[in-house]
């Protein structure tokens, strides 16, 4: 049993235990001192809460780490993830049906209102991307006009018409590769489907008929160049642009509709 003066010296629970005045002062002192640590830890932690928070609104998530601080546990923010920048993409180039539809628009031009075409004998009159006809057959006259959405349908079913009429008339037609059938397509529109085997096409009609001579296709195209007796700058380029075509060296068209050749 224990012994007493005038009051408990331990906090045992019984009713005589009363607290010294030393006893207070060193209480309270403690007290005082873990309340400021308290209030310390608390602040630590409300910041460590909101880094997140600020993170967050920036477009970043973080994973929170706990760790101890003391004799509490606080969340710790892991460092910001350095923001990814996005590299600007390149502009896609305007792809087209066939590669001929391409090459037709750039050299052709588009016009609304019928002109007269100066680089034919009889100065036929021209419409859209380079059209003697309507679509219903009738010939093109001054003062008529079109939309841009009539005339790229048309070229469309004019292009499907060309290469059934060619697929018919050139040997071994079914054996070329799409770019080579559309190098010969472009230089059909120029000339009119009917020019292999006519008279002044012998040489590109030589080389077409024989698969072993595809190679020459090129520099055959380049021959025809000429209108009115002259060479016209325009043609050089047109023929030069087909015979690329034609090696498979034109990869498509960019977005002003100039073609673009592979290395």
């Amino acid at each position: 049993m224990k012994s007493f003066k005038s009051f408990c010296v331990e906090d045992c629970g019984c009713k005589y235990y009363k607290k010294s005045k030393k006893q207070k002062q060193v209480e309270e002192a403690f007290l005082s001192n873990k309340g400021k640590s308290f209030a310390k830890h608390l602040a630590i932690g409300a910041m460590a809460g909101a880094i997140p928070l600020a993170v967050t609104l920036a477009g970043h998530t973080q994973k929170e780490k706990p760790t101890t601080i003391g004799n509490r546990v606080v969340s710790q923010v892991s460092p910001a993830l350095k923001p990814q920048v996005q590299q600007p993409q390149a502009q896609p180039e305007s792809q087209h049906t066939d590669l001929s539809h391409g090459l037709i628009k750039h050299f052709e031009g588009f016009r609304t209102n019928a002109y007269s075409d100066k680089l034919t004998k009889s100065g036929v009159a021209t419409i859209g991307w380079g059209m003697t006809k309507h679509p219903d057959g009738r010939p093109v006259k001054l003062g008529d006009t079109v939309t841009r959405e009539e005339a790229d349908k048309h070229l469309a079913s004019h292009v499907e018409g060309m290469r059934s009429q060619l697929s018919k008339s050139i040997p071994n037609w079914d054996k070329m590769q799409s770019h080579q059938q559309a190098a010969v397509t472009s230089f059909a529109h120029n000339f009119g489907t009917g020019f292999y085997g006519k008279k002044g096409f012998e040489t590109i009609s030589g080389k077409l008929s024989d698969s072993s001579k595809w190679h020459e296709v090129p520099s055959a195209m380049s021959l025809y160049n000429k209108s009115g007796g002259q060479v016209r700058s325009g043609l050089t380029r047109r023929r030069s642009a087909e015979g690329a075509m034609w090696q498979g060296k034109v990869s498509g068209f960019n977005q002003q509709g100039e073609p673009t050749y592979s290395k």
